[in-house]
Parts: C-alpha cells; structure tokens; sequence
C-alpha cells in the first residue's frame, strides 16, 4: 500500500509539472509571438495593438488554464476510483482476515476446552481400545498407555500455543488491513480536497493572469530548478526502488531456497517412516508366521502323545518311560516356547517404544502412528490368544497324562482284582484265566495249551503270579 501511495504521490507531481511546463512554453510562445507582432506594427497603432495583443493573451491562457483544470478533473477521478477499488478490496481481504480469526479463535476454545476436560478427568485421558473378555470399548490393553495423557497434554498446550501465534498474527493482519483501509480513506479525502482546491485555484488564477504574465521570466527559472530537482528526485526515486526490488529479490531467493530445503528434508523424513512402517508390518508377519509355525509343531506334538498314550495302555512301563521323555520333550518345548514369547514381548516392547518415537516427529504421522498401534494391538491379541492355546494345549496334555495313569491304575487294580479272585483255583486255571484277561481274542489256542502242557503252565502261571 505504501509503494502504491508513493506511485500516485509520484505520478500527481509528474503531471503537475508537465502541465505546468505546458502552461509555460505556450504563454511563452503566445508572448513571443504578440512581441513580433508589435515589432512589425506602425508606431501609431502601438497602444491598441498592445491592448489587443493583452486580451489575445488573456484569453489564451485562460483556454490553457481551463484544458488543464478539465484534465486535472480527469485524472483525479481516475485516482479516486482507483482509490475506491484499492479500498473495496482491503475491506474483502479485512473480512475474510476476520473470518479466519474467528476459525482460529473457535479451535482455540475447542482445544482448550478438550485439555481441560482432559484434565478434570483426574489427569488421565481416556484411551480408546478393545477388551479381551468383555468386547467393551474404553478399555485399556496394556499398562504402557498410562503416560499417553502425558504426551496428550503436551500436544494439546503445543497446538494451543501454535494457535495463539496464528491469532496474534491475524490480529496483527486486521490491524494492518484497517490502517491500510484507513489510508486509503484519507488519500480519497485528499483527492476530494485537492479536486476543491483545484477548483478554488481556477478562481483564482483568473485572477492572477496579469500577475503571472509579468512573472512568467521568473518562473521560467524557477521551473528549470525545480525540474532539476525532480529529476534528481525521480533519479533517487528509481534507485531506491531498484535497491527494494534487490533486496525483495534477495529475500524471495533466500525464502525459496529454505523452503526447498524444508521440502526435501521433510521428504527423507516420510521415505524414513515408510520404511520404518515396512520393517514393522515385516516383523509383524514374522511373529505372527512364527506363532503358526509352533502351532503347527504343538499340534504335531498333541497328536503324537495321543498315538503314544493308546500304545501306553498296552505297556505300562515303556509307557511310563515315553512319558517322562515326553515331559522332559514338551517341557523343553515350553522353556523353548517361554523364551520365544519372552523374545517376542521385547521385539514388541521395541517396536512400540519405536512407534513412540515416530509418534514425537510431529502431528503429520499420526495416522500412520495409530494404524501402527491398532497392529500391535492386534498383535498383542495375538499373542494373548496364543498363550491362551498354549495354555489350552498344556491342560489337554496334563488331561490326557491324568487319564492314561488313571487308566494304567484302573488297570493295576483289575490285575489284582483278577490276582485275588484266582487265589484259591489251581496254578493251572489261575494262569489261564490271567491270559484270559489279558488277551482275551485268544481263548481256544490258551485252553489247548493248558490241556497239552499242564506242567509248563503251571510254572507260567507262578511266574505271573510272581509278577
């Protein structure tokens, strides 16, 4: 606004002094040409033809003087309706400034008012999630979201203060679009007074034609000098515009310079946490294909303990003995399994403290930050889920070795049932009937063997009863 002032400042006092020399070459060209004029008259005819010669350039100049004022008129308006517009448009840039600070000032509040219902909440912002048990939202996973209230109010008193800066600077906007306004105002008011002024001066200067013939060699000197002086002006005027627009040309190098940095940084800055997003997910499908992988082997392991508790039930002892290399086997399957889940839990462990850290470089990755840690949710539900299997697999497991000593015990008492209840039948039928229990789908070759070898049978019968 000031370089435009300083334009029309300039271009009103270049047109003032074209007129003016205007005005002067052409009184001076009428005075010389009624001086030629006298000088070829007859010496009789002197006084009227200077009488004449007068009013001729009277009349001249008052022709000169009204072209002047009308283009004065002229070119005022156009200033005035120039002015106008300039005033039109600082208004519209005044009301959309207003606009954008009442924006500003309703986030503000908005902010405010979410950290201090934060705050009132006892200091501990509710943190959204999904329960395990119960499918309840606002519930928390994991005991590392307490200090997210802490980051929550620091974000919210950081944008707080960012908008607080944008309003100080609106504010200082609007003020200077209304001094803007303001000045533009009173260059209007001084276009009207000038344009009065101008009109008072035709007045006088129909009176000051006389006046102004009899000084017109001393204005002529007077012109030459103050034309040197705006010469000098206008020499001064251009070169310091030319220093601005150095110096403005400087300061936008400079500015696009910096932003091109800023560009380009923050660029490195969104390729670091793709990648950083990449390594996550990848990490991710390698516990998660590893939580598959030891499914399989426990089922792998669950089946082969059922094929070696049916070949127990045949066998007590081999079966005893399968079943404490089985134990020592699953037991350092577990330890495996615990030191895998242990691993796990750190890898997670710094995948969120990483996360966390992604999650300080600024408000531009927050979306990315929250589907990083829906994805660890999920993870750790995951992991939650595959404990629970694994637990599961351990009860079934613990189950099954229950039952199959259960079983074996059932057994024992049985055999001592059917020991007791062939203690008083003869060594012969004792034995038979204990082959008879023990395999029963062989009946007919038993009672043949008995009838054939008694003497061998009986000596096999007290060996199992010795057993």
């Amino acid at each position: 606004m000031k370089q435009r002032i300083r334009v029309v400042v300039v271009e009103n006092e270049k047109l003032h002094s074209e007129l003016k020399s205007k005005a002067v070459d052409e009184s001076l060209k009428d005075y010389t040409i009624h001086n030629s004029t006298v000088n070829e008259s007859v010496a009789t005819n002197s006084h009227i033809t200077s009488k004449i010669g007068h009013s001729v350039l009277q009349r001249a100049e008052h022709t000169t003087w009204k072209n002047e004022l009308e283009q004065l008129k002229v070119i005022y308006q156009a200033q005035v309706e120039s002015l106008e517009a300039q005033v039109i448009s600082l208004r519209k840039d005044l009301s959309v400034s207003q606009k954008e600070c009442e924006e500003v000032r309703v986030l503000l509040r908005r902010k405010e008012k979410q950290a201090a219902d934060a705050l009132r909440a006892g200091g501990a912002p509710c943190v959204a999630g999904l329960c395990l048990k119960c499918a309840q939202h606002e519930a928390v996973l994991a005991g590392t979201h307490t200090n997210l209230h802490v980051q929550a109010i620091d974000r919210l008193t950081k944008e707080r203060d960012e908008l607080l800066v944008a309003l100080r600077a609106v504010r200082a906007s609007q003020q200077e679009a209304q001094q803007r306004e303001w000045s533009a105002c009173l260059q209007v008011k001084q276009a009207v007074e000038m344009a009065e002024e101008a009109n008072l001066h035709k007045a006088r200067v129909e009176v000051q034609c006389e006046q102004l013939s009899r000084e017109l060699t001393r204005q002529r000197e007077q012109l030459e000098r103050e034309a040197q002086a705006l010469q000098e002006r206008l020499t001064e005027a251009r070169e310091e515009g030319r220093a601005e627009a150095r110096k403005q040309k400087d300061e936008l190098a400079h500015t696009v310079s910096s932003l091109s940095q800023r560009v380009a940084e923050l660029e490195g800055q969104l390729d670091r946490a793709h990648r950083d997003k990449s390594s996550l997910t990848n990490q991710l499908e390698d516990t998660l294909r590893k939580f598959t992988s030891q499914e399989q082997d426990n089922t792998k392991v669950c089946v082969e303990l059922r094929y070696q508790l049916s070949q127990a039930q045949l066998k007590k002892e081999e079966a005893e003995r399968e079943l404490r290399e089985l134990s020592a086997k699953t037991s350092r399957q577990m330890e495996k399994a615990a030191q895998e889940v242990e691993r796990l839990s750190s890898e997670l462990v710094g995948c969120r403290q990483h996360l966390e850290a992604v999650q300080k470089d600024g408000s531009q990755w927050q979306a990315e930050a929250l589907s990083l840690a829906e994805q660890l949710a999920n993870a750790q539900r995951q992991l939650h889920l595959t404990r629970q299997e694994r637990e599961n697999a351990e009860r079934a497991h613990e189950e099954e070795m229950t039952s199959a000593t259960l079983s074996a015990r059932d057994r024992e008492r049985e055999m001592a049932v059917l020991l007791e209840r062939i203690g008083g039948s003869t060594p012969a039928e004792s034995w038979r009937i204990g082959r008879s229990a023990e395999f029963p789908e062989f009946p007919d070759q038993e009672a043949e063997g008995g009838v054939l070898q008694t003497g061998g049978q009986t000596g096999g019968a007290d060996g199992k009863q010795q057993e």
